[in-house]
């Protein structure tokens, strides 16, 4: 599973790894450019991700780093496109997004006309649907 390194924090999660350990967790050495549900290349993000392997049978956690690569390995196209990954997302992981160009003058690197566009698009596929 690849999760936020906070995930790995609670109680639940103690509990969790005590009954069934990992057989490995790699911590990315670079941050992920994973924002609010969606990736952009040029997003910056203070929230560190790691790969939490789970295999059955294996009781004996290894930690590795995983070193930074994005620059190396990232091509051209990785990346969706604004519309495709905006079609992928909730309704409220949208009208967040949208709250933060509204509220507190962020500006996360999807485009608010592109969050508006997906929103009035749903609003009309609901209105079309015979009651």
């Amino acid at each position: 599973m690849l999760v936020r390194g906070t995930w790995m924090e609670t109680l639940e999660r103690f509990n969790l790894f005590q009954q069934h350990p990992p057989a490995l967790i790699a911590q990315f050495a670079e941050r992920l450019p994973m924002v609010a549900g969606y990736v952009a290349q040029e997003a910056s993000t203070a929230t560190s991700y790691a790969w939490v392997v789970f295999i059955r049978g294996f009781s004996d956690t290894r930690w590795r780093h995983i070193p930074p690569c994005r620059r190396a390995l990232e091509q051209p196209g990785d990346y969706p496109a604004w519309e495709d990954q905006a079609r992928l997302m909730s309704d409220m992981q949208l009208l967040r997004l949208l709250d933060r160009y509204e509220t507190d003058g962020a500006r996360p690197p999807m485009p608010e006309a592109t969050i508006r566009a997906a929103l009035a698009a749903r609003a009309q596929q609901a209105e079309e649907v015979p009651a």
